[in-house]
């Protein structure tokens, strides 16, 4: 069937062509996009011509069985449905969002559980959508694209759409005023009269909402429409909302949300009422709140459109989450995803899919949100649990702790002393004693067994009459209910605006005294403020797995197939590995270079070192007993002396007790099913003496190592003085100090799987040898790796012990010193290559005059890579590892690299140490990164605002937000200052969201929100500016008068014609120090590349005396105040007052100071 094209774009009397399709009635005016259907001559455009076969009418009619949507049949519809958006990917969070911190397990699973949210967003068809049940609330919206025209196709379609308890409509074009016989031309059998808001578009088409709701959710008088928003309408944005109260008979309130933006309007405005809105709505946030509509703003773009950015970050400041991850308008030649759907509880939504329907050129989204919350009820049901497990706890009072230290006081351990045998009986008469004193001082008890209607969560603020009064509060809603007249609903309004008052103020002061009860045990107020925002730990007793076999849920049956699955991690890739090469643990001499000849001396272990390693432990869990009795017998003389002697006797044997060889593994999950074993990863948890043996034999190994430089210089991993920042500062350097040379650099990032696992031991062996671990220190050694075991505990469940034949101890201290010996030489397999390593995370630094160079040299490098690592009995994760162009040469012609079979991705920004580095080095995707994290925390902390005392909420502020721009801030803080700008920003945000009288929206006369000045001011918290100058003063500071403390490798980076701030003389030190050297080598190869050369008062200097510049600390305290003064004292348009020059401008910029006749201002780096 072939189909005719019209010519020309104009008719016979010279005008434009203006044809109407028969199938979706929209206009057509270029010929390009119209097609004559052969069957019924009707012109339609190229989108609605069904794959060459005929219009969407003609195709419906006369093709038998033909009802799939256009999207089914697209020959491309699989290419465009592989786009997604899910920034909290594992896989994007590099480019998006970066890894909530690092070191905070519960982050990294709360965005894991978004991700995987939105990879379950899916495309459905009408037939597979099942009707809502009793306990769902389904809601269904589009862009209808005029809802008068198309109320005939939903009217037929009514059983499909009876379904669905919620129809939210944007761009209906309908004005009630102008419809024939008024609202009934849009009504539909089964729902509520529709909610509609008219289009504010005075002219043209476009805009206008509906929000239609089944008559089997709620009565009419149960639906409150509202507007949260208090400013007039304009034309950037449309909204509506609606209440529904008890939905299908629960006790709950649900708000839903109809928005719409016109894609002709400019979207900074719309933003601006958007956060307001959202802001205003903040008196709601208890209830689940879900905002439907057309936003116009393609989010698959989000990485690269500020707009698209810019609203998640404004719904994530106060708690909101974009859960549709499909395209939502699909054509023949582009995808986008521009209908949102936004919700503050994501627990309670089960479902987000994308409906493919052709009413609309834009698709549907269903959304299916859980209605019954019994399981968080905070009352049990009477037949709840009836026999709730019984455990055993103990009491850690003050009582017992007296009592264990006065046991340990008389305890006769002369026995220990006079023992002869062996290092493994001494610790056994040891821990004996210890245990037994342990367990009469802190006796078990098992809990006793709640009564059926108690409590689960007993809220200790409700008082007596406070809870009489809720009783009260509840008998006025149940009379309401059943007689709905205005006395009863007047008596409930007023018991509950009472009750909803003084619950709050119950909570402040309860909380205020909380807080002030444990002001000094963090532990405490993070397990307080988790369970406010309903951060609770998954229980292990709750864990069921699925296999190939079926369910397995037992705990016992659960706890061995965990213990089998992590015991055969290593030993299934080791055979793995074998397969495919040969093993040859010799080849590894290849790239030792000469033995040390140097041999450790293990130095004997005195009663005041015991007291000193103890007392600089954390109280975290262990194997057995818990650190704080430790460190009250620790404080017994007696005890710490014949531990020493323990301790010394085992390092004179070289063995290593087998008591405290046994780990136990906790299964902790990391995001995905649950019911997936892969999806768990496992915490180890070792013996509490075994910290003491390890701590002290750790700090021996590392001192000799650092005293005979035997370490890689370019290992930064679990190393004293050393950090991510040092790495990442080296990182930058070698970067900028090529792309200065107009040289080209790659960067390979390694990825090696389950790497500390892979640890062959005896080849650590031979190589803790070839370092000069020798004699009884490697005899120790050997007895620490040989005969470990481990069981995997759930609840009071535990496994059977296996061996472990492979890799260092996880959750042990000497394990990751173990690991860094283990690869310390990889540096050595290439002279060409550059090696910057943190741990296991290795990175290969490639430089050449141009690109093809470098390919080159990444070829040869490649090869000896993978032979070392074969000869290493460890992984590469070929699929993880990718690399980096740097370079200012234009025109770069890339070639694909491919190392063991497998083509490397070349990415253009990647995750490096937890900064997001790109091949520009702008930081820009970093700062976006950090902005999106900030929002989220500042939408926690608007949720805290309300109860938390104001320490409290400072303490959160710096952990959520401060903590994020003082990490790394030498290596990103020297970016364009738009990008810092909009850090300080956000900063402010968080700063208003905890401190009381502070808000972020414009008051209703035009009033613009209160300066944050005061509030940096009085709370002594530094802006972003100030950070960035701060930890480069400090770094100056430690590289001129404490260059012990930072590595030789950064030492380097810093050139000698470098202005430095002299403090060992201040009066020299206010003028700045340039050497005749600085005009012939340019500052290019220095960390401070892009800055800051910072302006300060002479005054504020001077008032630092010279013993406190000496005094690190001291030194940080004097600056930072130093700071603060100087933001109170800047001017609100200029503030922080604050001089910052790129190196690239350094020239002039020396010469505009020289010429400053203000004496008070001088130069310091």
């Amino acid at each position: 069937m072939v189909a005719n094209e019209n010519e020309n774009d104009t008719d016979t009397s010279g005008h434009k062509i203006k044809i109407k399709c028969s199938s979706c009635s929209g206009w057509c005016y270029s010929s390009k996009n119209i097609r004559n259907c052969s069957w019924c001559q009707n012109s339609v455009h190229v989108k609605c011509f069904k794959d060459n076969l005929g219009c969407t009418s003609c195709c419906e009619s006369l093709i038998p069985g033909f009802y799939a949507t256009y999207y089914e049949i697209y020959d491309d519809y699989n290419k465009l449905n592989s786009a997604i958006y899910n920034p909290y990917a594992r896989t994007s969070r590099c480019s998006l969002i970066g890894d909530a911190m690092a070191n905070e397990e519960h982050q990294d699973s709360t965005w894991s559980d978004i991700s995987a949210f939105l990879t379950h967003c899916q495309y459905k068809q009408q037939r597979n959508v099942k009707r809502s049940t009793s306990s769902q609330l389904k809601t269904f919206s589009m862009n209808i694209r005029s809802l008068f025209k198309n109320i005939d196709k939903l009217r037929e379609d009514i059983e499909i759409y009876d379904k669905y308890d919620i129809l939210c409509f944007n761009e209906t074009n309908c004005t009630l005023e102008k419809l024939p016989n008024g609202i009934n031309d849009v009504t539909l059998n089964g729902f509520h009269e529709p909610y509609i808001q008219n289009p504010i578009r005075t002219t043209g088409k476009g805009g206008g909402l509906a929000i239609y709701v089944h008559k089997r959710v709620v009565d009419s008088d149960k639906i409150e429409v509202f507007n949260p928003n208090p400013e007039p309408s304009n034309t950037s944005g449309e909204f509506q909302f609606i209440k529904l109260h008890q939905c299908k008979g629960y006790n709950r309130t649900k708000i839903i949300g109809n928005v719409y933006r016109s894609p002709a309007r400019k979207p900074e405005a719309f933003l601006e009422i958007f956060k307001n809105t959202l802001h205003n709505l903040g008196r709601h946030s208890r209830k689940h709140m879900t905002l439907h509509g057309d936003f116009n703003l393609n989010l698959l773009k989000h990485s690269s459109n500020q707009a698209c950015q810019n609203i998640i970050d404004i719904a994530s400041s106060y708690g909101f989450i974009q859960i549709v991850s499909r395209p939502t308008r699909i054509t023949d030649h582009s995808a986008t995803l521009i209908d949102h759907i936004y919700t503050n509880n994501l627990e309670d939504t089960i479902s987000c899919n994308v409906l493919t329907t052709d009413l609309s050129d834009h698709l549907a989204i269903v959304t299916t949100i859980n209605l019954d919350n019994t399981s968080t009820s905070s009352y049990r049901s009477a037949s709840y649990n009836q026999n709730p497990a019984q455990t055993n706890v103990r009491s850690f009072n003050e009582a017992n702790n007296h009592k264990f230290r006065d046991l340990i006081m008389e305890e006769n351990w002369s026995v220990i002393l006079t023992n002869t045998h062996d290092a493994d009986q001494q610790f056994d008469c040891l821990n004996s004693a210890y245990n037994r004193i342990y367990n009469a001082a802190y006796p078990t008890k098992r809990q006793s067994q709640r009564r059926q209607n108690e409590r689960v969560n007993p809220k200790p603020w409700i008082l007596p009459w406070l809870e009489e009064a809720i009783e009260r509060k509840n008998q006025a809603y149940h009379d309401f209910v059943k007689e709905p007249d205005d006395r009863n609903q007047l008596k409930y309004d007023r018991l509950k605006k009472f009750c909803t008052k003084h619950v709050d103020k119950a909570k402040n002061i309860h909380y205020k005294k909380f807080f002030e009860q444990h002001k000094d045990n963090s532990k405490k107020q993070w397990q307080m403020i988790n369970s406010l925002l309903n951060r609770k730990p998954t229980k292990p007793t709750s864990i069921k797995l699925s296999d190939e076999n079926g369910q397995v849920s037992t705990p016992a049956a659960v706890a061995e197939k965990f213990n089998d699955h992590f015991s055969n991690i290593a030993p299934k890739i080791k055979s793995e590995i074998s397969s495919r090469t040969t093993f040859d643990p010799g080849g590894t001499q290849g790239t030792l270079r000469s033995p040390s000849p140097n041999s450790i001396y293990i130095k004997p272990v005195t009663a005041s070192e015991v007291q000193d390693v103890i007392n600089l432990f954390k109280n975290k869990a262990t194997l057995d007993t818990k650190i704080q009795p430790l460190k009250i017998a620790n404080s017994c003389d007696n005890f710490t002396t014949v531990l020493a002697h323990v301790v010394n006797s085992s390092f004179e044997q070289g063995v290593f007790p087998q008591a405290l060889k046994t780990a136990k593994v906790v299964p902790v999950h990391k995001g995905g099913s649950k019911t997936d074993i892969k999806n768990y990863r496992p915490i180890s948890l070792l013996a509490t003496f075994s910290k003491v043996f390890e701590k002290l034999m750790h700090n021996r190994v590392i001192n000799f190592l650092d005293t005979y430089n035997i370490l890689c210089e370019n290992q930064y991993g679990f190393r004293p003085g050393r950090s991510c920042e040092h790495a990442l500062l080296n990182a930058k350097d070698t970067i900028l100090n090529s792309m200065s040379k107009k040289q080209v650099t790659l960067l390979l990032l390694i990825d090696f799987s389950k790497a500390f696992d892979l640890v062959d031991h005896s080849i650590l062996l031979n190589k803790l040898e070839h370092y000069g671990i020798r004699g009884l220190a490697l005899n120790w050694f050997k007895s620490y790796l040989k005969n470990r075991n481990q069981f995997v505990s759930i609840g009071t469940s535990e496994s059977s012990a296996k061996q472990i034949i492979y890799g260092v101890p996880q959750g042990s201290i000497l394990g990751p010193l173990l690991f860094i010996i283990y690869i310390n030489d990889l540096p050595q397999i290439s002279e060409i290559a550059k090696f910057i390593m943190y741990a296991d995370d290795a990175n290969i630094f490639l430089t050449g005059e141009n690109i093809n160079e470098v390919y080159d040299k990444l070829k040869i490098l490649s090869d000896v890579l993978v032979k070392w690592v074969d000869n290493n009995g460890l992984a590469l994760n070929l699929k993880k590892t990718n690399y980096m162009i740097f370079s200012r040469q234009r025109n770069l012609i890339f070639r694909d690299v491919v190392i063991s079979g497998v083509t490397i991705e070349r990415k253009t920004e990647a995750r490096f140490l937890g900064v997001i580095i790109d091949n520009k080095l702008n930081w820009s995707q970093h700062i976006s990164a950090m902005k999106m994290k900030m929002a989220r925390y500042i939408g926690v902390m608007y949720k805290l605002k309300k109860y938390l005392p104001l320490e409290a909420r400072l303490q959160i502020y710096h952990s959520f937000v401060q903590s994020h721009l003082n990490y790394c801030s030498l290596v990103w803080g020297f970016a364009a200052k738009s990008h810092i700008e909009t850090l300080f920003v956000k900063q402010k945000m968080g700063l208003r969201a905890i401190l009381p009288g502070f808000v972020n929206y414009w008051y209703k006369d035009g009033t613009p929100p209160a300066s944050t000045k005061s509030g940096f001011y009085v709370h002594k918290i530094l802006t972003v500016h100030s950070i960035i100058v701060k930890n480069a003063l400090v770094f100056m500071h430690k590289l001129k008068n404490f260059p012990s403390l930072v590595p030789p490798s950064i030492k380097k980076t810093i050139p000698n014609s470098a202005p430095i701030f002299n403090v060992a003389d201040p009066d020299s030190s206010l003028t700045p120090q340039w050497s005749d050297e600085y005009g012939k080598h340019p500052y290019n190869n220095s960390v401070f590349y892009k800055g800051p050369l910072l302006a300060i008062n002479r005054y504020s200097v001077a008032a630092t005396s010279l013993p406190s510049l000496f005094n690190l600390n001291i030194y940080k305290r004097c600056i930072k105040s130093m700071l603060i003064d100087q933001q109170n004292e800047g001017i609100a348009d200029e503030w922080p007052n604050f001089m910052l020059y790129n190196i690239a401008g350094l020239r002039k910029s020396k010469r505009n100071i020289n010429r400053n006749t203000d004496n008070n201002l001088v130069l310091i780096p």
